[in-house]
């Protein structure tokens, strides 16, 4: 009896092991697929983006925002460049610590590294009763890449009256996607660009829309958009 037991036993274990040897190596797959979306050299030139709403949410609030301007504004009428350009040296200042909300900024996952996108053109500031206001200060803007553990914050991008930043989102402690408005200040037209980040190969590519949204469609301004993140991380704006 003691032999049959043992048997049985030993058969349940193997056919444990068969059937979770493919599944193991479907999570591998699936995983090697996933990093795949993060690299911007994997995208093609009319491809879309293939990561979902849950791994970059602020961008995909930014979409559904915008597309009360233009409804046929969605990740799949983005498509790729396919133009891959590797990110030149960045300028490096050191800071002592923050001014702004932690809230305010975009964190890796490790939270070894942030994207600030809005502290060099807003101020900020402490209401009587210790609530936190933010308002608007000029018209330029740059984009801040953060590294806690050497203390260093890189000047990613610099952007003029042209163009504005919008949302940001870490995929991984290595790679992150920023959700851009390209404004015509002739027009007054604007259009939705998308740029993914990898820091591991100093390289971006983006994802354009294919039209530019009427000046004369809601909401008004671009920044509508930054006013309603603030609101939802419980910060007052003007």
């Amino acid at each position: 009896m003691n032999m049959l037991v043992k048997a049985i036993h030993n058969v349940i274990i193997l056919t444990i092991v068969v059937f979770l040897l493919p599944a193991c190596k479907g999570k591998k797959d699936q995983a090697t697929e996933t990093d795949a979306f993060y690299h911007p050299a994997n995208y093609q030139e009319g491809d879309t983006i293939r990561f979902q709403a849950s791994q970059a949410p602020a961008l995909f609030d930014w979409i559904n925002y915008h597309r009360r301007s233009d409804s046929g504004l969605n990740i799949a009428s983005m498509p790729a460049s396919g133009v891959v350009i590797h990110l030149d040296p960045m300028d490096t200042t050191n800071f002592p610590g923050f001014s702004f909300p932690d809230t305010m900024m975009a964190w890796s996952p490790d939270r070894s590294r942030f994207l600030d996108l809005w502290s060099y053109n807003h101020i900020m500031d402490t209401m009587q009763d210790g609530s936190i206001r933010i308002t608007g200060g000029g018209p330029e803007q740059i984009v801040a890449l953060g590294d806690l553990q050497r203390g260093q914050r890189h000047v990613l991008m610099f952007n003029g009256t042209g163009q504005i930043a919008e949302s940001a989102d870490w995929l991984d402690n290595q790679t992150f996607v920023i959700g851009m408005m390209l404004l015509d200040e002739a027009t007054g037209e604007r259009t939705p660009d998308i740029m993914l980040f990898s820091l591991k190969d100093s390289m971006f590519t983006d994802f354009r829309y294919k039209r530019a949204i009427a000046s004369d469609s809601l909401p008004a301004t671009p920044g509508g958009f930054f006013r309603q993140w603030l609101l939802k991380r419980g910060l007052q704006t003007e």
